[in-house]
């Protein structure tokens, strides 16, 4: 059978069961209205740019192109051909080229989603690729394609707005000065995309957008530039504390007992050992070990679980970075905290008065507070201020409204420490879930000596919300904790998406 002869077949085969389709609407010119393209920014398309009527159920796509003789799902293999990335593409030629040449001396190959596509004729269609968050024109003309006349038709009709494909060809501009790879060779299905992507309704439903990530990424490129300020401010604070000598370590995340702060922890069961477990809530008392083991400086960043309320600052699972220095007091960690975010948001944002905007928030300037009763800081040394009365050796950071760092100058008597550990015992047998546990392995370490001490944590999910201009701490976490869908929620998995 005919190439063209399957196409008709294949029109004729889904007549009928289309789950999306879009009226075009057409200008008085030949082709359909078409959006400007910026080179390395996803093109917002109109509403008129040709949409493909192709969606069908997924099994009956994937079951056409086997007949057609496209495989779905190949084993990738290293092209002949240097993949380069679409970023170094805009870099390295942006500037250079002239409009309408090319670079005829070398042939690049790229991967990438197709964005859009856009027919100009039954010889030259367009396709708009993202790789990695950039963007860039490809050009499919049969006048630059080596492959034969079936071939070329077969890929036009078939490779739709979504796909995952592999292209060879040479870097160039339009004569309207748009950079292009104007394919020359191998263009290939990597992955087919079985649902529409929504990239013009948009997807806005918090939802939908927070139990289908995937699809949040591809429509709002924005969570992932939160993602990437994410990245910077971790790595921000791992070399801030590796300059200054500090050590990384990991403590468990699992222990018999879930001590360290006053909050309820999750539960489970250890088969093997046979025995009640918990899920740490803080690695405090692991990490001040290591401090009485002659580490003078430690810390660690990792994840905390807290089996408590759900709200825009609060997720069970969440991130810190907590350290603790030797030989330091509250006036050391004051110097070091003001230091570290003032740098933190200039190095993030790029700029000292948006990172100066930023603190201030809508609570005006960042807030010290301390001064608190012992009874709240079980794990803190007591100060004795001028007017004789006793408060906690702690203060905590407020920015924009949100607590961010909570520091202590660290309590090192084995016996006082005893002592308020029996109470805050006595208070969780009274039924206080949040009280913390007697602790007497880290009572018993505390006899071996643990020099003065200062002990520092932030909460790394706040500060990235407060740099990023995120409301809530969903915005911030790749994945937030949802409750369990029942019957009458949202649904997308599976479903496919229409645009209007």
């Amino acid at each position: 059978m005919s190439t063209l002869a399957s196409w008709q077949r294949f029109s004729r085969l889904w007549s009928g069961r289309f789950i999306h389709s879009t009226t075009i609407r057409f200008s008085s010119q030949r082709h359909p209205s078409i959006a400007p393209f910026t080179p390395g920014v996803p093109r917002q398309l109109s509403t008129e740019a040709t949409l493909e009527p192709w969606l069908v159920k997924p099994e009956e796509r994937l079951e056409e192109l086997s007949r057609l003789g496209i495989t779905p799902y190949p084993r990738y293999k290293t092209p002949k051909i240097p993949i380069v990335d679409v970023q170094d593409i805009i870099n390295d030629y942006q500037d250079v080229l002239e409009n309408g040449t090319k670079d005829e001396t070398k042939k690049v190959s790229i991967n990438g989603r197709i964005h859009s596509k856009r027919d100009s004729s039954s010889k030259l269609v367009w396709f708009d690729l993202i790789q990695d968050g950039h963007s860039i024109q490809a050009v499919f003309s049969r006048r630059n394609y080596a492959g034969s006349d079936q071939e070329f038709e077969l890929i036009a009709k078939n490779f739709h707005r979504g796909d995952i494909v592999h292209l060879t060809g040479q870097v160039g501009k339009t004569k309207t000065g748009q950079l292009s790879v104007f394919i020359t060779e191998a263009f290939e299905l990597l992955s087919p995309c079985l649902h529409s992507i929504p990239t013009r309704s948009g997807l806005k439903d918090p939802e939908k957008r927070f139990r289908n990530r995937h699809l949040d990424f591809l429509v709002n490129s924005n969570g992932l530039e939160i993602l990437k300020k994410r990245r910077d401010i971790i790595k921000f604070i791992r070399q801030y504390l590796d300059s200054r000598n500090f050590l990384e370590v990991e403590t468990p995340i699992l222990s018999t007992q879930a001590g360290g702060a006053n909050a309820k922890p999750f539960a489970t069961h250890a088969n093997a050992l046979d025995m009640e477990m918990h899920m740490r809530v803080a690695p405090e008392l692991y990490l001040k070990q290591l401090v009485i083991g002659g580490v003078d400086r430690v810390y660690e960043m990792g994840k905390q679980f807290r089996n408590e309320g759900v709200d825009a600052d609060h997720n069970p699972e969440f991130t810190t970075c907590e350290f603790y220095q030797a030989y330091a007091n509250l006036e050391t960690l004051f110097e070091m905290t003001e230091d570290m975010l003032q740098e933190m948001a200039k190095s993030v944002t790029g700029s000292t008065k948006v990172s100066a905007a930023l603190l201030k928030g809508n609570s005006g300037s960042p807030t010290f507070l301390w001064g608190h009763p012992i009874i709240m800081s079980p794990l803190a040394k007591d100060i004795k201020l001028e007017s004789g009365r006793v408060v906690a050796g702690r203060f905590e950071l407020f920015v924009a409204g949100r607590e961010i760092v909570n520091a202590y100058e660290e309590l090192n008597d084995p016996i006082q420490q005893k002592d308020r550990f029996i109470k805050q015992q006595h208070d969780k047998d009274k039924g206080d879930e949040e009280a913390q546990p007697m602790d007497q392995a880290f009572c018993n370490a505390l006899e071996y000596g643990l020099p003065p001490t200062a002990g520092w944590g932030m909460g790394v999910d706040r500060v990235c919300q407060i740099l990023t201009g995120s409301s809530h701490i969903r915005d911030v976490l790749a994945f937030p904790t949802m409750r369990t869908q029942h019957v009458g929620f949202p649904q997308v998995q599976g479903e496919p998406f229409r645009d209007p």
